[in-house]
């Protein structure tokens, strides 16, 4: 079975590694993470190389801070609800779940610019660049909430992987 999400990882960096995103086989966008490490340190080493399945949760830290609506298959920030009449079901979204990861829990998909903004979790942006000598994803919000909509519903039906493998 092909994976929904592939991540095409670049050399790792002494504190980073950035790589391409690709949706159903095609390029994307780009990501951030922490550097792969031989021994795992918490909150800061990659996820090993491998193939993981896809699942959704709500996060403490992340869920609250976008609204998500089936009914318009939006993701919005909570001071835009009433923009949105229109829909009744807003609620804190769902994150994308990275699961059943050896020696990691709750590795989760979203936005962030650089490894200073993940404990082990996969940051997605339009772009790559550069801020104190350090590579960054850009334009990480905007990009996720545009990614969320088209790939939120199909993990949620289930049987989705993620991949991640060297580029």
């Amino acid at each position: 079975m092909k994976s929904l999400l592939t991540v095409e990882r670049m050399p790792s960096k002494a504190d980073w590694m950035m790589g391409r995103l690709l949706v159903d086989g095609v390029y994307d966008g780009y990501t951030c993470e922490d550097e792969e490490r031989a021994v795992k340190v918490h909150g800061e080493t990659a996820i090993p190389y491998g193939i993981y399945p896809l699942g959704v949760r709500q996060s403490p830290k992340f869920s609250g801070q976008y609204l998500w609506s089936d009914t318009l298959g939006k993701l919005i920030l909570p001071k835009d609800k009433p923009v949105f009449p229109e829909a009744d079901d807003w609620r804190p979204h769902d994150m994308i779940w990275v699961q059943d990861v050896p020696n990691f829990q709750y590795v989760l998909i979203h936005w962030g610019n650089s490894d200073d903004d993940t404990e082990g979790c996969l940051l997605v942006g339009k772009g790559l660049g550069f801020y104190n000598g350090q590579e960054i994803v850009t334009n990480s919000r905007l990009y996720y909430r545009g990614l969320y909509p088209r790939i939120y519903p199909i993990i949620k039906q289930g049987n989705q992987t993620i991949e991640y493998k060297r580029m």
